[in-house]
């Protein structure tokens, strides 16, 4: 809500995007505790703040997305992990 760019993300700490973090029946509060389960790898983070995303922020997309560590990533990422890959088409035949 503040615009405050974030630089850095601890280990083991989350940033949830504005509408999760706000709007969620969950009533997330910083300090509070959110557990994240992928391919069998779970791992406890605690509750940063709020983020927008630019590119997935709306309600309407559908989409949520956290923002984590690098070394928490790594820890979730590995050769039996779905990615998901962005694409986007500019041209000039508007």
């Amino acid at each position: 809500k503040n615009d405050k760019e974030i630089t850095a993300v601890r280990d083991g700490e989350i940033y949830l995007t504005g509408e999760m973090f706000y709007d969620s029946p969950n009533h997330f509060k910083i300090g509070d505790t959110i557990t994240i389960t992928d391919h069998g790898k779970t791992k406890t983070f605690h509750i940063k703040g709020s983020m927008k995303d630019a590119m997935f922020g709306s309600s309407m997309i559908g989409m949520t997305r956290f923002l984590i560590s690098e070394n928490d990533y790594a820890y979730f990422n590995d050769k039996d992990t779905n990615k998901f890959y962005s694409l986007l088409t500019y041209t000039d035949d508007s």
